[in-house]
């Protein structure tokens, strides 16, 4: 049996290269932001993407630390996705250099109070604000 290997493999590897500087230039221009794990992503097809997940030990710190992001980036789609046992508060947007990225806020499912479906919008920049806001309380 033989193996060919395709020479898409360099390409992959320059995306994530990319995608990894342009994520670490965005830090290094805002060091205040809170990063729990990072995820670099890259495909055959279309550009790589980051994936930031803040960590925090409450709803309040989280949804404080995703506005904290949102605050770095332009024109950032939010959304609220709600489920029983994982909601997350989510930002989708680009970097400066436009490399994709996701910035995503666990939220506690004992405290979406009212909320039974997915929303987005400017709707979830209040509903973060108003629970950022217990965070400096």
């Amino acid at each position: 049996m033989t193996a060919t290997l395709d020479n898409t493999g360099t390409v992959l590897w320059g995306q994530i290269d990319h995608v990894a500087s342009s994520v670490r230039e965005h830090l290094d221009r805002h060091p205040h932001l809170s990063v729990g794990t990072l995820g670099v992503y890259s495909a055959n097809l279309g550009q790589g993407r980051v994936e930031v997940y803040v960590s925090a030990p409450d709803q309040p710190q989280a949804c404080a630390r995703l506005l904290a992001w949102v605050d770095t980036l332009d024109h950032a789609t939010l959304v609220l996705r709600y489920c029983d046992d994982n909601p997350q508060a989510r930002a989708y947007t680009h970097l400066a250099d436009g490399t994709p990225v996701t910035v995503i806020a666990p939220l506690d499912p004992t405290e979406l109070h009212g909320i039974t479906a997915d929303r987005t919008g400017d709707w979830v920049l209040h509903w973060l604000r108003m629970h950022a806001s217990e965070a400096t309380a």
